[in-house]
């Protein structure tokens, strides 16, 4: 299946926003964790989502912002 110039590069982004989706979640669910092993609920869970949705979009940012190579 050939698919046209529009779709070229789709694959790359879809797998940033997935890449966002699931560095958010895991990061904030060590935070649920963190809250149940400890009673301080959602101290760390607030915490720890902010850190991952920061991580979310550094992945995202850094990906969009590198150098690309020379094209052929």
């Amino acid at each position: 299946m050939k698919l046209g110039p529009e779709f070229r590069g789709m694959g790359q982004y879809m797998a940033l926003g997935i890449q966002m989706v699931v560095v958010t979640g895991v990061i904030t669910a060590i935070g649920w964790w963190l809250d149940k092993k400890t009673g301080r609920a959602p101290m760390f869970l607030i915490v720890f989502f902010v850190l991952g949705s920061l991580g979310g979009i550094a992945a995202v940012w850094r990906m969009l912002n590198e150098p690309r190579g020379p094209k052929s």
